[in-house]
């Protein structure tokens, strides 16, 4: 098992070089999940399919929700207490979709992980991005 976890973490990596950057960071956060899960050859195929779907549905929600915010942080100053109102509503509205697919990752992944699994995956996600952020503090 560990072999095989190794050799996919070694294609994971070699597969790193000539891509965007987004997809690089994509190919290491998927080589870190599977190694801080220990997913077996069964649990894999089950598990990326949902897991993939999940990050979409973040990507897109955090997309529109920055572009918005963006927008509307150009004109805070002049902003009027009803149009604050509006996009804190906004805000709230996208968080609230942020935290449903979360609900959805968790509660798919009942009958293809132990839970014990799914706890593992939220924490390794934590690290994943901490990690992440150390680099980008480091590089700076």
């Amino acid at each position: 098992m560990k072999k095989t976890v190794l050799l996919f973490f070694l294609l994971g990596t070699f597969a790193v070089t000539g891509q965007t950057p987004k997809e690089r960071i994509k190919a290491l956060k998927t080589s870190f999940i599977t190694r801080e899960l220990d997913l077996g050859a069964k649990e894999a195929a089950e598990f990326w399919p949902i897991y993939f779907e999940y990050d979409e549905a973040l990507e897109n929600t955090r997309r529109k929700q920055s572009r918005k915010i963006l927008e509307d942080y150009k004109n805070i100053d002049t902003m009027t207490d009803e149009k604050a109102r509006a996009v804190v509503k906004e805000y709230l509205k996208a968080e609230a979709a942020l935290l449903k697919a979360q609900q959805d990752l968790i509660d798919n992944l009942a009958g293809v992980l132990p839970d014990v699994k799914i706890l593992r995956l939220l924490r390794a996600e934590k690290a994943f991005n901490q990690r992440m952020l150390q680099r980008l503090k480091n590089r700076n």
